[in-house]
């Protein structure tokens, strides 16, 4: 990544992704550039690309939410979006062309400032009923608040195509740091939950 790239970043990014995600992103708390999926050996396998957000090696983030559409006939995939605090952006994160952003790491969700924005009430319901039956989404209650339909004040754009050069190949160091940060994540839930159960009522 060229360090002349690296711009003032307004206080929210948007990632441009997939309902299809959905249990992926939850089961993880994250978003990972798509080549780490096939490589970090935890969770999913694969993470399904869109048109704005399409590469390899590389997460795209724009600075207002984009409007796409997903033309998938087969199978209930729709437009999703995570609005990102830029606190919570990796360090390397930088601006590609005016309003396009892009990362080579992992965007770790945090349920106090992360919004995962749904195009409307129907999409979410369809959703959340499809994640409700799986324990890797366990986590879903703690960002309830989050999952919210395209709110008022989120400004917009129409999302047309522009080429974007991809990284040649993934970083490694990124994916080792992925699986760290998820073996420390489980035992820190881990902790967690059996000191929860040990304790009486009213101290949990």
């Amino acid at each position: 990544i060229k360090p002349n790239r690296r711009v003032m970043i307004p206080p929210k990014l948007y990632l441009p992704t997939s309902t299809l995600n959905f249990n992926n992103i939850m089961s993880s708390e994250s978003v990972s550039p798509a080549a780490f999926y096939a490589n970090r050996r935890f969770g999913y396998k694969r993470f399904e690309k869109v048109a704005p957000n399409n590469l390899d090696n590389l997460i795209l983030l724009y600075d207002k939410y984009p409007i796409f559409d997903i033309n998938d006939k087969e199978l209930e995939n729709y437009p999703l979006v995570i609005e990102v605090d830029t606190q919570d952006m990796p360090d390397d994160c930088a601006q590609e062309k005016e309003g396009v952003f892009f990362t080579s790491k992992t965007i770790y969700l945090n349920p106090f400032s992360t919004r995962i924005i749904f195009r409307n009430e129907t999409e979410r319901t369809a959703s959340l009923s499809k994640a409700e039956p799986s324990i890797e989404t366990k986590l879903i209650p703690l960002y309830q608040g989050q999952l919210v339909v395209l709110p008022d004040d989120v400004e917009t754009f129409e999302w047309y195509p522009t080429k974007i050069n991809d990284l040649p190949i993934y970083d490694n160091y990124a994916v080792s740091s992925d699986i760290a940060i998820n073996k420390l994540k489980g035992m820190l839930y881990g902790y967690l939950l059996g000191a929860n159960e040990s304790s009486s009522k009213e101290i949990v």
